[in-house]
């Protein structure tokens, strides 16, 4: 027998199969096991999360001309809403400017600005009209419910997560600032500008300080809500309101509501 050949069979029946054949049928199997684990490892991420949101969980039924309308509008409408919702947490952070005491001790205009961010998320919460979160329900289950939120950003570093993603966004969800992370960046921006005031000398009361902190707010905020990081960092400054855009095939009925649960599983 040539040695580069096996043999399989019983004793009445010998079939002489060349090494070849048998290592191209091993790799078949290990292909189609590979192809198998993919598609257990899709059905995971494709979880209806938004189920009790009334999301639908597919798209798939739109034809390739339908899908570009529904991709365009759902951008725009992501652009628009995340603008408005920064415009508007600018005018908040204008407002609260004027409730300084420029004349009082740093450590106690850093108090004050400690004491606004609640209040300052709480309106931007009520006025942006966000409800649901990626991990939160409600304004209250925002914060009661972040050590859930410090286990999802664990492991959203990994493929499963950036194909979360990718399924959401193409199901319609728009992802924006909410208010725990308004009241954050509200926090940081007031004490930043407090303290490069008085270390100038400058007055943090001055109008032209205010317009000028005022528009960088909004950028800042802006940026947040956009969320610039991408690969396996997309997910450390990811916002976590939801809301959803729905349209017709043709692009003419569009309108976008706020979700009234958070995805399940959350992630």
């Amino acid at each position: 027998m040539d040695p580069d050949e096996y043999a399989f069979g019983d004793a009445t029946e010998t079939r002489v199969v060349p090494v070849h054949v048998a290592s191209q049928q091993r790799n078949c199997e290990q292909s189609v096991s590979r192809e198998i684990q993919q598609l257990a490892a899709a059905e995971q991420w494709r979880h209806p999360h938004f189920l009790d949101s009334g999301v639908s969980t597919t798209k798939s039924g739109l034809s390739p001309e339908q899908w570009q309308v529904f991709s365009t509008m759902a951008n725009k409408w992501r652009c628009l809403l995340r603008t408005s919702q920064s415009l508007m947490a600018m005018c908040l952070y204008g407002s609260s400017t004027f409730l300084r005491f420029p004349t009082r001790p740093l450590v106690l205009q850093l108090l004050i600005a400690l004491c606004l961010a609640p209040v300052f998320a709480l309106a931007y919460h009520a006025l942006s009209m966000n409800r649901a979160g990626s991990y939160y329900n409600n304004f209250v289950e925002m914060f009661t419910e972040l050590p859930r939120l410090f286990i999802n950003v664990g492991r959203r570093d990994t493929d499963i997560y950036r194909a979360e993603i990718d399924h959401e966004q193409r199901e319609g969800i728009v992802r924006t600032v909410n208010g725990l992370e308004s009241g954050l960046l509200f926090l940081l921006a007031n004490w930043a500008t407090l303290v490069a005031a008085y270390s100038s000398g400058y007055m943090a009361s001055d109008l032209r300080w205010r317009y000028t902190e005022t528009v960088m707010f909004f950028v800042l905020h802006r940026t947040l809500g956009a969320n610039l990081l991408k690969g396996r960092y997309r997910g450390l400054l990811q916002p976590e309101s939801m809301w959803l855009f729905q349209s017709d095939a043709k692009g003419a009925d569009c309108h976008i509501r706020p979700l009234t649960a958070h995805p399940q599983p959350s992630y």
